[in-house]
């Protein structure tokens, strides 16, 4: 039978306080400490992005003709869920993209919602296993912090529930 997490986190912290410690460090490890909430400067990240790639928005929805294109756009998709959803980036949580965040990345680049769910399964991946890949989002990742990264749109990791 599989317990509710809320009640697996209170057993550890009650019964194995060490334990807790490690598994907090190993998290605070793998996720960045900060992750946006606001889902409005999602195409302001989508515009941050192209400039610093070349690449327009139209090249990104029409990447089938590219391969090259295709792969930015997975950079992108990458890039937006360590922004918003890290831990679903670094398999901490299976699932999917929030709704609204694939709502507005379809609106913005025009591409179908199958597009999105396979570009998150290989963006995924491709973090995984690909140190290239990895580190051309952690770069887009440091500039985007840098240029909204405040309060208003963001929530500090040490806030969030675990």
């Amino acid at each position: 039978m599989n317990y509710p997490a809320q009640i697996v986190v209170n057993v550890l912290h009650r019964e194995f306080p060490d334990l807790a410690i490690k598994v907090l460090e190993r998290i605070r490890e793998q996720l960045p400490a900060l992750t946006f909430d606001d889902i409005d400067i999602v195409e302001g990240i989508v515009d941050a992005f192209c400039q610093d790639m070349n690449v327009t928005k139209s090249q990104l929805y029409n990447a089938e003709m590219i391969k090259s294109n295709a792969h930015k756009r997975r950079i992108l998709i990458a890039l937006i869920m360590k922004l918003y959803q890290p831990e679903l980036l670094v398999s901490m949580i299976t699932g999917h993209m929030n709704s609204c965040i694939s709502r507005k990345l379809i609106a913005i680049l025009h591409v179908s919602r199958g597009t999105v769910s396979f570009d998150v399964k290989r963006a995924v991946k491709f973090y995984q296993l690909y140190s290239e890949f990895r580190e051309s989002v952690d770069n887009m990742h440091t500039k985007i912090i840098q240029q909204y990264g405040n309060k208003e749109n963001s929530i500090e990791a040490s806030t969030q529930a675990v």
